[in-house]
């Protein structure tokens, strides 16, 4: 399904674009089959000779990575750049920091506590992954969590994150739940429940006190086998919370036919609500939303104490954010931040 031009004889850009366009309005047609009809669309990579190489195998490695830039973009074809292969460079360098850090078990967990909005008190941590880089820095999670999933490298990762999360739970207060997130391929393996039963039973930690967080596009696929693991889950007492939940296409339906226990709101509601009167307005509807299902409603991105207070007053149950301290590999230790950020907040409520 891929197809190599060779354009002879230009003098600028002029004569490619047409032709370009000219491929691509023929291929971005309807097409019919068996009485059905079909839309295909071509994505085109162009690379040009000798501005960006004179060798023939560098012009096809340039226009194919044109072409992949193309295909995440809304433009029929795109010109090769330098950046293009800086960023294939970087992809491969973070891809191979990945796969070292998954075989040698060197994937650093960290934790950011969820609070409690009526008492002040830690109710929960959120476990999140940091990948470490050859400089001692980590690299983000952004860049190599879409690397984790596009390989299947993320059924390791979310194996060692999920252990690594319930051997730390099991050493906090009993009071303490720890969530994790869970990557939609994971649960379309169908093997997904077994690994939760071993690791719970490996480390100890009772089903109750562990959360799913489960992204609404592993909803919205409707899977059979992943319904059934999700409504397995909960059964075994597992919590399962709909995280970024009113960011996409979420809606009362999915609520109604999954068992969540907790629905979080997105960081960028959080972050407008005392400016934006819109974001306000959804935030108190996932809040009404909740209480009609009866879940718990935790708010992240929480930065204020104006923050807190508004969305303690709106109903929200627990909240979450660099306002208790950055997340930690173990953010109940005496010294740490986040317990005297805690406490502050848990007087400053009471009062």
């Amino acid at each position: 399904d891929e197809f190599t031009l060779l354009v002879r004889d230009t003098k600028g850009d002029e004569r490619v674009d047409a032709v370009a366009k000219k491929v691509a309005r023929v291929c971005n047609s309807l097409f019919t089959i068996d009485g059905i009809e079909l839309s295909v669309k071509a994505s085109i990579g162009i690379a040009r000779c000798p501005e960006h190489s004179t060798n023939n195998k560098e012009l096809m490695k340039f226009a194919d990575l044109a072409l992949y830039e193309s295909k995440g973009s809304s433009d029929d074809y795109t010109y090769f750049n330098p950046e293009l292969e800086e960023r294939l460079t970087r992809k491969n360098y973070v891809l191979e920091r990945l796969k070292t850090a998954i075989d040698e078990e060197r994937l650093v967990t960290i934790y950011q506590p969820q609070v409690d909005t009526s008492t002040g008190t830690i109710t929960g941590c959120e476990a999140l992954v940091r990948l470490p880089d050859d400089d001692g820095e980590f690299i983000s999670p952004v860049e190599f969590v879409p690397l984790a999933e596009n390989t299947g490298l993320i059924l390791k990762l979310g194996e060692q994150v999920l252990r690594a999360a319930c051997r730390a739970a099991v050493t906090w207060e009993d009071h303490v739940n720890v969530a994790v997130n869970v990557s939609p391929l994971q649960l379309q393996t169908g093997r997904f429940c077994h690994l939760v039963e071993r690791v719970l039973t490996e480390t100890g930690l009772h089903p109750t006190r562990l959360e799913l967080e489960i992204t609404e596009g592993v909803v919205l696929r409707e899977e059979e086998q992943v319904l059934s693991q999700i409504n397995r889950l909960r059964e075994m007492g597992v919590g399962l919370a709909m995280d970024d939940f009113g960011t996409g296409y979420s809606s009362l339906l999915y609520l109604a036919r999954m068992p969540f226990t907790k629905i979080k709101i997105d960081r960028a509601f959080v972050s407008k609500m005392m400016d934006d009167p819109s974001a306000e307005a959804i935030i108190k509807a996932v809040i009404q939303i909740s209480q009609s299902v009866k879940a718990k409603v935790i708010a992240e991105g929480v930065e204020t104490h104006e923050q807190t207070r508004f969305l303690a007053e709106l109903g929200c149950t627990d909240i979450q954010g660099f306002l208790f301290g950055k997340p930690s590999v173990n953010p109940f230790e005496n010294d740490s931040p986040v317990v005297h950020q805690v406490e502050e907040i848990r007087q400053r409520l009471a009062g």
